[in-house]
């Protein structure tokens, strides 16, 4: 049995070769050698250091678009380069596993000639523990997010409040300013963005992936979540603080004061063995215990956490139907949150290494409330 993956932008390709192009290419991994295919535009662009690093080897796929295109059967290029690609004389296997990410008319034409397609659920299910080299990657991704969040503290702690608004440098403060500063950091070191960063206030708060917009008002919370990819290594870093400007209510000190509990006590319970699960069901049971239900859409209204890696969201999953232990070596998220309509949002989200006896967080920032 071959691996057989196919796309531009596949997290699991990444993690066997390193190579992330702009064209779809295709990779085949039959346990003792591995091949990239890729177009003669990105041919050139796997260097021999990559190669080596990864012991995989660069082939042309061109001779396959040219084979493909005397194929003269109703299916996509794709699928007859595809094909091409399996019946090659470096290939020649016709049992093929394939991951869910394969495209379905692909699948389906390789069936058609005869492929022995089979789906396995994780092509590469050694990537929930990261090496070494992976973890120092991530703590370096959060090291360069954390000069965002003290530029957003600086920005806070030097902005005044008037007439119920907050001004910066004379001007109203907008989460369009705040998060034009924290682009332009990402820029300077090495991050992109992989969608909008959240930067919202008051009752966008209280709408977890809401991106916010418009100005940022005193007293109310404002929940900064920034999720940026590295991209010389693809891998991806997390991390929410929220703020108040301000003084805020004694129900949004009451939140805070909950939301950072329920985080501490998850990191206290997290180790190699314990379910996923119990690490959520730490944070809600905290939650209730300082008097914040969860009913009608509100409360404590998402996973305690997931995995981090390549993909911004990978296993393990912690959350209430999480089937997963935790092992050593699990990069995850802790990010326990309330949610009110009438209030706004409560967020923290620290990123942490699962170890034998406990955990190390990655993230190690302070959480200062009121700026």
């Amino acid at each position: 049995m071959i691996k057989f993956l196919y796309g531009s932008g596949n997290a699991d390709i990444r993690y066997k070769t390193g190579f992330d192009g702009h064209n779809p290419v295709f990779f085949v991994d039959n346990g003792k050698n591995k091949y990239l295919f890729l177009d003669d535009l990105e041919y050139g662009t796997y260097d021999n250091v990559g190669r080596k690093a990864f012991g995989v080897r660069a082939m042309r796929l061109d001779p396959y678009i040219d084979s493909a295109k005397e194929n003269h059967d109703d299916a996509a290029l794709r699928c007859k380069i595809a094909f091409a690609v399996l019946k090659s004389s470096i290939i020649r296997k016709n049992k093929v596993l394939i991951s869910k990410d394969l495209p379905v008319d692909m699948a389906d034409y390789l069936r058609r000639k005869k492929i022995d397609i089979r789906h396995v659920g994780e092509m590469y299910p050694d990537r929930v523990t990261k090496s070494a080299r992976e973890i120092k990657i991530i703590k370096g991704i959060i090291g360069r997010i954390k000069i965002a969040f003290k530029k957003i503290e600086f920005i806070l702690n030097n902005s005044t409040i008037k007439k119920h608004q907050i001004f910066y440098k004379g001007k109203i403060l907008t989460s369009e300013v705040l998060k034009k500063e924290i682009d332009q950091i990402f820029i300077d070191h090495g991050l992109k963005r992989k969608t909008e960063s959240i930067v919202s206030c008051g009752v966008h708060s209280a709408i977890p992936h809401h991106c916010g917009k418009g100005p940022l008002k005193p007293g109310l919370p404002i929940v900064a979540d920034l999720f940026p990819r590295d991209e010389r290594t693809g891998y991806f870093g997390d991390m929410t603080r929220t703020y108040v400007k301000g003084e805020p209510s004694e129900k949004l000190k009451k939140m805070f004061k909950a939301v950072s509990q329920a985080r501490d006590n998850a990191m206290k319970k997290i180790k190699a063995g314990v379910s996923a699960k119990e690490i959520h069901e730490e944070c809600a049971d905290t939650l209730r215990c300082h008097g914040f239900d969860t009913k009608d859409g509100q409360g404590f209204i998402h996973a305690a956490g997931h995995g981090l890696g390549l993909d911004l969201h990978e296993k393990p999953h912690v959350g209430p139907s999480s089937g997963h232990l935790l092992e050593e070596g699990n990069v995850v998220t802790i990010e326990p949150g309330l949610y009110y309509r009438g209030i706004g949002g409560v967020r923290i989200e620290d990123v942490v290494l699962v170890t034998k006896s406990g955990c190390e967080n990655l993230t190690n920032y302070p959480c200062k409330f009121i700026q």
